[in-house]
């Protein structure tokens, strides 16, 4: 500590409880229980391809109903990759005149509750190939011809009835056969470019389409959870002070980047990153654009593109102004993402260090006495307003101010924000 006790001018104790903050979950996937709802694509030429066509999806299957539909666009024609296609094996499927279908020679329990990358290329005349993990898997002889009627749906047919349960995200449409070396090379990525790349739908909290103009809509009642796939990873902690410098610890599937890729949170990169291992990135958060926010944390190397499963907030911001008039009220507010709790504290300098192990931050306060006292609500959702003592012995007094923030206060989910200076005149 920098001083010994002072006397101290002014304390708050400003309590406003809402429900409490929770990490943003950023990176999500679709989840169908095989009965209730799935999503469909209109029909549209560009899901149409006469020649050649490759789908790709990420599952994580526990399981189906009938067939198991993981992604279907066939109503007399057209194409689809099953979890239980007539048997207990997964497939995929070309139809026209005929049915022709690559099967796995694995049972798909042997895929249960774990994610898997399927993929499936066809060209007319030529063969059907079904990829599980990069790996071709199976093979059958691909009908004359590509035909196609009916939507495209992800997760059951359209209309229900076959439904696959369990998990599914990052599906892709291509309207080239991708070769076996393509498939290899880049079942692992996200990708969002490529030849013959015609939509790709994340399923990331929605049905849109990234890359073309094929967004799709919920049909009856789905869930969207967080993602554990191998497309995204841990941030371990979740948030840090808005002024930077914290060291976060990324844990994911890495090897996909050949060199240390850039993080950034938001728009902003990290002045340092490091690539312990193939799983680990130990990274250095930068300053804040915006203080009290929760931002995305992005990985980017190489072409490719990892999301993390959770958004890193940056600890909250105090405002006050500079100065206030004795006997009026001061404005207060937080630069976060509400709901929250604050407890506010006022004292007078000099500020001293008090290291809060429990919290793992610094709180720069002083000895403090009941003057500004009381419970004051929320105006706004970030805005406070504290009465002033109109007391001549206050004016020209420089206070100084600090929050504490969080869901509650007994762990670590609270941090102190920054102080901030204000003169009573």
């Amino acid at each position: 500590m920098r001083s010994s006790v002072h006397r101290v001018l002014a304390i708050a104790l400003v309590l406003a409880t809402c429900s409490a903050v929770s990490a943003q979950v950023t990176n999500k996937a679709l989840k169908v229980d095989g009965e209730n709802g799935y999503l469909r694509v209109p029909r549209d030429a560009s899901l149409e391809p006469a020649d050649q066509l490759t789908i790709e999806a990420w599952v994580k299957g526990s399981g189906a109903v009938s067939h198991g539909r993981i992604i279907r666009k066939e109503d007399g024609a057209g194409y689809h990759l099953s979890w239980a296609y007539q048997t207990n094996r997964l497939s995929g499927l070309i139809r026209c005149g005929g049915i022709e279908t690559a099967y796995d020679s694995l049972p798909n329990w042997h895929y249960l509750d774990e994610w898997h990358h399927m993929a499936m290329t066809a060209r007319r005349g030529g063969e059907i190939r079904l990829y599980i993990d990069g790996v071709l898997v199976g093979t059958a002889p691909a009908p004359g011809c590509l035909g196609h009627n009916g939507n495209l749906t992800i997760g059951d047919r359209d209309g229900g009835g076959e439904g696959f349960i369990g998990e599914i995200e990052e599906v892709r449409f291509w309207n080239v056969e991708r070769t076996a070396e393509q498939i290899a090379t880049n079942w692992r990525l996200p990708l969002r470019s490529g030849e013959g790349l015609v939509s790709v739908w994340p399923l990331d909290g929605d049905g849109r389409d990234v890359v073309g103009s094929n967004d799709g809509a919920v049909s009856g009642s789905v869930e969207w959870v967080e993602s554990d796939s191998p497309l995204s990873f841990r941030t371990a902690p979740n948030r840090g002070g808005w002024d930077g410098g914290d060291i976060v610890t990324l844990t994911g599937y890495f090897d996909i980047f050949t060199s240390t890729p850039s993080v950034f949170f938001g728009t902003v990169p990290s002045p340092s990153v490091l690539k312990q291992d193939d799983f680990t990135l130990i990274v250095e958060v930068p300053p804040a654009v915006q203080p009290g926010r929760y931002v995305d944390i992005v990985i980017r190397g190489d072409g490719s593109e990892l999301l993390g499963q959770t958004a890193y907030l940056l600890t909250p911001r105090l405002l006050a102004p500079t100065t206030v008039e004795a006997g009026s009220v001061l404005p207060m507010g937080l630069l976060i993402e509400p709901p929250t709790s604050v407890l506010v504290f006022f004292g007078a300098p000099p500020e001293i260090d008090l290291p809060f192990r429990q919290y793992g931050w610094k709180f720069q306060a002083f000895p403090l006495v009941g003057v500004f006292s009381g419970t004051f609500p929320f105006q706004t959702d970030v805005a406070f307003q504290i009465p002033v003592p109109d007391s001549p012995a206050l004016v020209g007094k420089t206070i100084l101010g600090q929050a504490l923030v969080g869901p509650s206060f007994n762990g670590k989910d609270a941090s102190f924000t920054n102080l901030v200076h204000f003169t009573i005149e």
